[in-house]
């Protein structure tokens, strides 16, 4: 790990202009298993059977989701809310009726082939008990929420099957996981090895705020699609996470596009105002260093005079975005991870005078021993609060801030790399 040297520097009057290297986020984004879920959008596909073929297909097989409704495209249709397309248990059409929230659902199922996504659009509300995209080994399959609304009683999991591919796409959508128990609703890669993807902006709420979200093989991926818009999953109780790490892995958070994203927040309570509050914000809730989720961000906070209930909130923004003050950063700077952070009380901010914050930056972004530098937005000018070189384990931490009076108090911070470059002299 990375410890930077906390600085008392004066905040930053250079020259307000940043480079921003776009090659780099677009690696960060690209799932490890291939670039095919990100090229779906761009493909025309076509069903490979017909309704006649899946039904006996599906009479002859001895599926475990038998009970369940698959979808079937007929005549091209693309849409949850067309009625031809669904199938009741093994093969039977269901003709009379869409899926609600007694009902399994199954996108990708063996022996049916999909075109590049299921769409639930415009005012449309597609309503289920659980939605797993990609139920079915070796398939990658998506479902796209436009303006649309997706309601699921019990869970929802993108590439639920093993060795599966699933994406998840969001514009200006709603997604609603309604359970009043607290447990695992959403999982981002659930099936072994395989490689899930949530993608876009919209709103992601848990019934009662009881819903925790698992980022095990896969990535969740602000996506603004040039505009500045957000992936909110600020009412969900936190992050699990119970899949496949290693040094190298991209499992995570990322934000491209003007992207933001609102990670869970975490729920504290302190029994005494002397307390040390730990955690991670977008990694899981229980561990003290980010270690498993890119962009991930641990944290310890001490010193907020009084007991009650506290949360520690999160976001990660894209490098194009402008209302984070970005083009005032130094000159030559390599935009690693800009965040914002805050600590209140439900309503309102909270004092606190000795925060300790560890980022899990991307590893696409920086090798080995590069220089970096941590900058923290003082409200009218960038302050440098630490510096050091780039560690193997991907993180780097700073220590002993005070909170700072304003909305975001615990503040913004850009971690940056020093962009080097090829010097030619002639003579």
């Amino acid at each position: 790990m990375t410890t930077g040297k906390a600085l008392n520097g004066k905040p930053y009057a250079g020259n307000p202009h940043v480079r921003f290297d776009e090659g780099e986020v677009a690696s960060a984004v690209t799932p490890r298993r291939g670039s095919l879920l990100y090229s779906m959008k761009k493909q025309t596909w076509k069903a490979a059977v017909s309704a006649a073929a899946f039904a006996a297909s599906a009479m002859a097989s001895s599926s475990s989701w038998a009970g369940t409704y698959w979808y079937e495209p007929q005549n091209e249709a693309r849409s949850w809310d067309h009625i031809g397309a669904w199938f009741w248990k093994v093969g039977s059409p269901a003709s009379s009726k869409l899926p609600d929230s007694a009902d399994d659902i199954g996108i990708g199922d063996a022996g049916v082939a999909l075109p590049n996504y299921l769409n639930i659009t415009n005012g449309v509300t597609a309503t289920v008990k659980t939605l797993n995209i990609g139920n079915a080994e070796n398939r990658t399959i998506g479902v796209k929420i436009e303006s649309g609304t997706l309601t699921a009683a019990d869970n929802i999991k993108i590439a639920s099957a093993a060795n599966s591919g699933g994406e998840l796409v969001l514009s200006n959508a709603a997604v609603e996981l309604t359970h009043s128990t607290l447990g695992n609703r959403l999982f981002v890669g659930y099936g072994a090895g395989a490689w899930g993807v949530m993608r876009g902006w919209g709103t992601i709420t848990g019934g009662a705020k009881n819903a925790n979200m698992t980022i095990s093989r896969g990535q969740v991926v602000a996506d603004g699609f040039g505009e500045q818009k957000t992936l909110d999953f600020g009412s969900l109780a936190n992050v699990k996470f119970g899949g496949d790490w290693s040094l190298d892995a991209t499992n995570g958070w990322y934000a491209v596009n003007k992207g933001k994203v609102q990670f869970p927040r975490v729920w504290q309570k302190p029994t005494s105002k002397d307390q040390t509050l730990t955690g991670c914000c977008g990694d899981v809730v229980s561990q003290t260093s980010p270690s498993n989720q890119v962009n991930g961000v641990g944290f310890a906070i001490s010193g907020f005079g009084s007991t009650g209930e506290r949360y520690f909130r999160c976001a990660l923004y894209a490098e194009d975005r402008t209302d984070v003050h970005l083009d005032s950063l130094p000159e030559n700077s390599g935009i690693v991870g800009v965040w914002s952070m805050r600590f209140d009380d439900g309503k309102t901010y909270c004092s606190v005078n000795n925060i300790n914050l560890t980022f899990h930056f991307d590893p696409a972004k920086v090798r080995t021993g590069q220089r970096l530098a941590l900058y923290r937005w003082g409200g009218s000018a960038w302050v440098k609060v630490a510096t050091g070189a780039a560690s193997s384990d991907r993180l780097f931490s700073v220590s002993g801030l005070a909170s700072l009076s304003q909305s975001e108090n615990i503040g913004t911070f850009a971690l940056v790399k020093k962009n080097g470059g090829l010097v030619i002299m002639f003579r």
